[in-house]
């Protein structure tokens, strides 16, 4: 630390609050810590591009899109390649979240991806301790390249044999660092859940007919997202992943629920259903956004 500025040392260390509220779903908090470290250093790319995933969350899409776009200049090393996603997550909602949309994060991509393979492939090369570290790095950045490629081809090309390309080659590279599988830890831990939940695990009765949205709030790291995918792999089941209303209201809902504690049990249960309602009502008006910019490039396509 001794050779930090004190203007560095507030930057690190408002950067690191801001992440750590977002791990506690207070996105509003995140930003703003984000912002006290920018009004020191506005290049501070660490802070950059951690309120841009903070704003996706808060649906702040042409925010989060030029935090992203930013730190994809200044980051000539590509040690925050998850800003390359967020951005075609923003540009997947909207195609002027940046000057020329798509294109411009495309014509990026594809002038960068064939540089990070040949650094890639140097560092396959060395034979010191930081090769693996190194190898890791760059996988990870293509990874990132070409899953945001496959977004680009899967909404707005509509080019099913290059969206598969990316997707395929984006999964090769995650592939690659991964830990070989081991069948038969993975075959104990099955073995371990079935003993546990056996068909009278559930009481009689159990479920909803409802099509009211379903919320899995837990712990950081506690299988909520996991719970998520395996329902969503259901045929009449839709799940929307973390990019929710709810998360990004988080802050207000719950000051609001702790006044209307205090007011009494009438109000309160009206200010929850009402804040239930309002979440609702803003998701669907959110993916209805989505979808209809997704079914104007179907159209596009078609013409």
């Amino acid at each position: 630390y001794g050779s930090k500025s004190i203007e560095g040392l507030l930057c690190a260390t408002y950067t690191n609050l801001g992440k750590t509220y977002f791990m506690s779903n207070m996105f509003e908090r995140a930003v703003q810590s984000h912002n006290q470290c920018l009004s020191y250093d506005h290049r501070y790319i660490d802070a950059l591009s951690s309120r841009g995933q903070a704003y996706i969350i808060l649906g702040k899409y042409k925010e989060a899109a030029t935090d992203f776009f930013q730190v994809l200049y200044m980051d000539s090393n590509r040690l925050f390649g998850n800003v390359v996603t967020g951005l075609a997550r923003c540009l997947s909602a909207d195609d002027n979240v940046i000057d020329g949309g798509w294109e411009s994060l495309v014509q990026l991509l594809e002038a960068d991806i064939p540089r990070q393979v040949e650094s890639l492939q140097r560092a396959k090369e060395l034979s010191d301790d930081s090769a693996a570290a190194t190898i890791k790095h760059y996988a990870d950045i293509l990874k990132h390249m070409h899953h945001a490629m496959f977004q680009y081809h899967d909404i707005k090309t509509k080019n099913v044999a290059e969206a598969w390309k990316h997707l395929s080659k984006g999964n090769e590279y995650k592939m690659s660092t991964l830990a070989p599988f081991d069948e038969a830890f993975e075959l104990d831990k099955v073995s371990r859940l079935t003993n546990v939940f056996t068909p009278g695990f559930w009481p009689a009765g159990m479920g909803s007919d409802t099509k009211t949205p379903i919320f899995i709030i837990g712990f950081v790291r506690s299988g909520s997202t996991l719970l998520e995918r395996i329902l969503d792999a259901h045929p009449l089941i839709v799940g929307t992943g973390e990019d929710s209303v709810f998360n990004g209201r988080l802050d207000s809902i719950r000051n609001d629920i702790i006044k209307a504690s205090m007011a009494g049990q009438g109000e309160f249960l009206q200010t929850v259903k009402k804040l239930a309602d309002d979440v609702v009502v803003d998701m669907i008006k959110r993916w209805e956004i989505i979808d209809a910019n997704t079914n104007s490039e179907e159209d596009l396509s078609s013409e």
